[in-house]
């Protein structure tokens, strides 16, 4: 990887803002999108993003329309793909696969289900750092 940006898409406040604080503790840095137009706007702005991490339910678009207008983008400009992981609060595994996205992820999003999602899109690594404490 050679980024540690994830594009976090959710209209919730506290959705959002608890996502942001899972993913700084795992040393990520965050940009967050409130919709799917807005969420569009960052990923084909050119910034480079580790993976997104998008709600199908969001207003102003939805997460499958703007999982498929990201991908339209990555094609047409021949820019790599990212993985896109839906964040859903019901089952959609067939909507997700068919807009493009690469994984989903059922809310509540607890800390050893992101971690075990990033590190199986090689966001993160496997394990945290070694700490001094401990090693003798």
């Amino acid at each position: 990887m050679s980024t540690n940006l994830v594009l976090l898409v959710e209209d919730d406040p506290t959705l959002r803002f608890m996502g942001r604080r899972q993913l700084k503790q795992l040393c990520l840095d965050c940009h967050t999108a409130e919709d799917g137009l807005r969420a569009v706007e960052l990923a084909t702005s050119g910034t480079e993003y580790a993976v997104i991490i998008m709600d199908l339910g969001l207003p102003m678009m939805d997460g499958v329309t703007a999982a498929i207008r990201i991908r339209d983008h990555e094609t047409k400009n021949n820019r790599p793909r990212v993985p896109i992981i839906a964040l859903t609060a019901f089952p959609a595994q067939d909507r997700c696969k068919l807009a493009g996205m690469d994984d989903f992820v059922l809310k509540p999003v607890m800390m050893d289900t992101l971690r075990a999602l990033l590190t199986k899109w090689n966001v993160i690594s496997e394990e945290p750092p070694a700490t001094a404490q401990g090693q003798h």
